[in-house]
């Protein structure tokens, strides 16, 4: 089970351990040789009705907190894949900005190409920005980094 933390499998453990226990004290409620099942029954309903709701409630627990995880993770799938669409189209903003090609241009994080490009970014994946806790210096550098990717590569020497 390494898809559940550490205090789901304890309330895995811990619900089994209460089954084995119930099911133990019901089958030793009478002697094997004069077993009435609806006196024993009778005998444990409330602890068995107590016992068969813990379980239920803990398996909807687990079932909510694997759903809870799936959804983060889309969550944080889908912003990380804004974010990263929101730079690929800063960078191609700021090489248009930049005149089309980088050869013999030194792009630096205060280049007003990269301003805009950075108000783009901004405009585009707010929510992404917010949830990596993202900087403009560190946006700037990403920003820089992408258009390197964007850039038609240079003319073979002939």
């Amino acid at each position: 089970m390494k898809f559940l933390s550490a205090p789901l499998g304890a309330a895995l453990s811990l619900m089994s351990f209460a089954l084995l226990a119930v099911s133990i004290l019901v089958t030793s409620a009478a002697p094997a040789h004069a077993l009435d099942l609806g006196a024993a029954y009778a005998s444990w309903h409330d602890l068995i009705a107590a016992v068969a709701s813990a379980l239920i409630i803990g398996l909807i627990g687990i079932v909510l907190e694997l759903i809870r995880r799936k959804m983060g993770l889309s969550i944080e799938d889908s912003q990380r894949d804004a974010l990263q669409t929101a730079l690929t189209n800063a960078a191609g903003l700021a090489l248009n900005a930049l005149g089309h090609k980088l050869e013999g241009k030194t792009i630096t994080i205060s280049n007003p190409a990269i301003d805009q490009a950075l108000t783009y970014v901004i405009q585009a994946a707010p929510a992404a920005i917010a949830k990596f806790g993202l900087s403009d210096e560190q946006l700037r550098e990403k920003i820089i980094a992408k258009l390197a990717l964007v850039a038609p590569a240079p003319a073979a020497a002939k």
